[in-house]
């Protein structure tokens, strides 16, 4: 059984305290989503179950919740989770990745309100100092794609990774038409020549 590291309201606090982009949050995300894939992949297995056997509905209830709790703050997309993603039938595991994180790395509209409906009863305790407030210097900081080549690099495993299950396929494909047309959009506006012509990356795809 895949359970999490630590209890939920532990990476709540630490989500709030510190928000998306340190280097501890990324570290709990990673557990999160880890666990987030393993129930989607067990209730594969027993489509007839609403939980996956030996787990709790509370412990359920509990890693759904953080999961969305840290999509909804705009957790920042990195590429080693395209695999996950990919295993992943559920679209509230994959909806917020293409419809959220996605888009911001790659400037499209968001076609996702936010904040997300949690529709998984969890309680979660009252943080008292967020991380929209705190002007600390941030140690730990951290921007997966700050860098250029690191967004290219993202890109091309996106353009690359067509395989996964269905659900994964019918997001990729929606994704990946609308950059489609906004790099068409953003050329028809960019005169030859212009600085902005020749700084602006440019993906094949």
């Amino acid at each position: 059984m895949r359970s999490l590291s630590v209890h939920s309201n532990i990476y709540y606090w630490i989500l709030k305290k510190y928000g998306p982009n340190y280097k501890i949050t990324h570290q709990c995300f990673d557990d999160i989503l880890e666990s987030r894939i393993w129930i989607d992949l067990k209730l594969q297995e027993n489509p007839e179950l609403d939980v996956p056997e030996h787990l709790t509905k509370q412990a359920f209830n509990s890693i759904c919740s953080i999961y969305l709790e840290f999509c909804k703050e705009k957790f920042p997309f990195k590429r080693n989770y395209l695999p996950y993603l990919m295993m992943a039938k559920d679209e509230e595991i994959i909806k917020p990745f293409f419809k959220i994180s996605l888009p911001i790395l790659f400037g499209l509209k968001l076609q996702r309100n936010l904040p997300y409906d949690i529709n998984h009863e969890y309680d979660r305790p009252k943080v008292n100092y967020y991380y929209k407030n705190n002007n600390k210097r941030k140690f730990n900081e951290m921007d997966c794609y700050s860098d250029q080549n690191e967004l290219a690099k993202l890109f091309d495993e996106l353009k690359d990774n067509y395989n996964g299950t269905k659900a994964y396929k019918i997001y990729h494909e929606e994704f990946m038409c609308r950059y489609s047309e906004k790099e068409l959009n953003d050329s028809d506006f960019e005169q030859p020549g212009s600085s902005s012509a020749s700084k602006k990356p440019r993906h094949e795809i």
